[in-house]
């Protein structure tokens, strides 16, 4: 349980972070703070890590709410985690439990930074340039960590970002290798479905 919690903030935090220097950097910011406007959104999310694969969607409803399902290649069996406030609980396939009030707190902070809060991860971004995504026009940023004289360092990822032009909101992330955008490691979907709804589960304990 505690790997699929670091799961969790790893994908939480890898599509959130910006940076709130620049106006490229401001423009992303904008873009985020109307997710957060939303209310509530989907991210379903591919992650490539130590386990594989690992597909995850995830519902938020603001300022506190979570819904995560999580599958790995190597466990096709789904897993899943609520979040309600500060209170927690999981679903390995066998009914669903509460979670210690630790793992509960952690989430909690976790989404608060990640989520709710304008995130600060130290990235620069080149302004919205004109893209086109699943035939639909956007903005696409893409945003590098800089060494100090200003360079990309080597070997760091690079993030792509789009963005729906009409509702400012953010559609795609991607976080790739330097040179390789064809073979991101993490990628994301946003959507904004009206109908998000996250209740306590009943429990088997």
């Amino acid at each position: 349980m505690r790997r699929l919690l670091a799961l969790t903030l790893v994908a939480l935090s890898l599509p959130l972070a910006t940076a709130h220097a620049a106006t490229c950097n401001e423009e992303v910011d904008a873009a985020f703070a109307k997710q957060r406007e939303a209310g509530s959104f989907r991210m379903i999310s591919n992650l490539i890590n130590e386990r594989g694969l690992v597909q995850m969607t995830v519902d938020y409803v603001l300022p506190n709410k979570l819904h995560q399902t999580a599958k790995s290649l190597t466990d096709p069996k789904p897993s899943e985690i609520i979040l309600i406030g500060n209170q927690a609980w999981s679903n390995n396939g066998e009914g669903w439990k509460v979670m210690p009030d630790d793992f509960a707190e952690e989430l909690h902070e976790q989404m608060r930074q990640t989520v709710v809060d304008p995130p600060k991860d130290p990235l620069s971004y080149k302004c919205g340039v004109d893209a086109e995504l699943d035939g639909r026009p956007m903005k696409l940023y893409v945003g590098t960590e800089p060494e100090k004289n200003g360079n990309h360092a080597e070997g760091l990822p690079v993030r792509r970002l789009y963005v729906d032009p009409e509702t400012g909101r953010p559609v795609r992330n991607e976080v790739a290798p330097v040179g390789k955008p064809e073979r991101p490691f993490f990628t994301a979907k946003y959507t904004y479905p009206d109908s998000i709804k996250i209740e306590p589960p009943a429990t088997s304990n």
